[in-house]
């Protein structure tokens, strides 16, 4: 940091005089479409608009005009950023304060760790990264987050068949499956639990088998061997 710069220096000037080493850093595109196809293998969803972040763990948005670009390129080019710097200017505490964010700050998370900013919040965050490396603090409150657990073993291996469909040309269509099992809520949070499974079709037969975890693995483990047929003549 410059000591010659004042701690209540205007953002930009610090940011000028000393970026943080993270400042050209590229933001993540969101993957709409990888989304679509792991969406029914969330065997939990949590949802809370009373959440709290590391805003150093945002690493991508959801907005198509900002992924791609850098934390720095967003600061200086963002399409409101002047007006919320002003704001930041006038009212620091905003980004300090516990209660929730308004307008909405919303994110997006599969593991806890990696956050993805969803339909509001992109030059607010921005903001509050380099406002809180100059200040060494971290923790973003008051926050939206939705929090996506899947089940990662049972996408894998259904990729794993896909790809193994394909490459072979087998008669074979694969889906997730998801049941509502229960929800948990008090006011300001939410958490749906799902049974997930694998719904496998015989495009040529007809039959179909829905398949947890353990089966998807044993009928890839069949389908690279030579004797896959006699896999689906087990079916009753």
């Amino acid at each position: 940091m410059n000591p010659t710069l004042s701690p209540i220096a205007p953002l930009r000037d610090r940011i000028k005089a000393a970026p943080p080493y993270w400042a050209n850093d590229t933001i993540e595109a969101w993957d709409e479409l990888a989304f679509q196809s792991m969406q029914e293998f969330v065997a939990r969803a949590y949802w809370s608009d009373q959440a709290s972040i590391n805003v150093h763990r945002v690493v991508g948005t959801r907005h198509p005009d900002y992924g791609g670009r850098t934390w720095l390129n967003l600061l200086n080019e963002g399409k409101r950023m002047r007006l919320r710097l002003r704001e930041h200017a006038d009212n620091r505490s905003y980004y300090l304060d516990t209660a929730r964010k308004k307008p909405t700050m919303d994110y997006v998370t599969f593991d806890g760790l990696d956050y993805y900013i969803g339909s509001e919040g992109n030059h607010r965050t921005c903001i509050a990264r380099f406002d809180f490396h100059f200040h060494r603090l971290s923790t973003l409150h008051g926050v939206t987050v939705t929090h996506y657990d899947i089940d990662q073993e049972l996408y894998r291996r259904y990729l794993a068949l896909k790809a193994l469909c394909r490459e072979r040309r087998l008669p074979y269509r694969f889906a997730g499956q998801q049941r509502p099992l229960r929800r948990e809520d008090t006011a300001g949070w939410k958490l749906d639990r799902f049974e997930v499974s694998l719904a496998v079709e015989n495009n040529r037969t007809g039959e179909r088998q829905q398949l947890d975890r353990g089966g998807a693995g044993r009928l890839l483990d069949e389908l690279r061997g030579k004797s896959h047929r006699r896999w689906w003549r087990c079916w009753p």
